[in-house]
């Protein structure tokens, strides 16, 4: 759980230099739900996708992302669902070049769809906060 923590926090302020060694450490669990019995924070393929994309590693963090919304979907657990997709599209929309902008762009539209139909009112409002700068390249 402190190292899903860890890797949401790092991947927050942008902080590389723990980002391989959270990777590693996190990386057999990456099938696990995280939870500490009380707090469930979602699949550990989640946190996995944001710490490759701040080591860029491109392939790799959409690979972890893709399974982080496979587990999500198939659990029902529409919040992580939405909290993952936001994770992505802020990390699509932040690459170099144009090409991942649109696919940027869907998953934040999701995202925010999502949190708003499930109570989400502060992943909603990061999807719009996100989507208007997307919007605005």
């Amino acid at each position: 759980m402190a190292m899903v923590r860890a890797s949401d926090i790092a991947s927050r302020v942008g902080t590389v230099a723990p980002a391989g060694a959270l990777y590693q450490l996190l990386l057999p669990f990456r099938t696990h739900i995280a939870t500490s019995g009380a707090v469930v924070y979602g699949s550990v393929e989640r946190s996995l996708g944001l710490l490759a994309a701040l080591l860029a590693r491109h392939a790799a963090a959409d690979q972890h992302f893709a399974a982080a919304v496979e587990t999500h979907e198939r659990v029902g657990a529409q919040l992580h669902l939405a909290r993952t997709l936001l994770n992505w599209g802020r990390v699509l929309s932040a690459r170099d070049g144009e090409a991942d902008l649109p696919r940027a762009r869907g998953l934040l539209d999701r995202a925010r769809i999502l949190a708003r139909e499930h109570g989400g009112v502060a992943i909603e409002r990061e999807a719009e906060a996100v989507l208007a700068t997307v919007a605005a390249v």
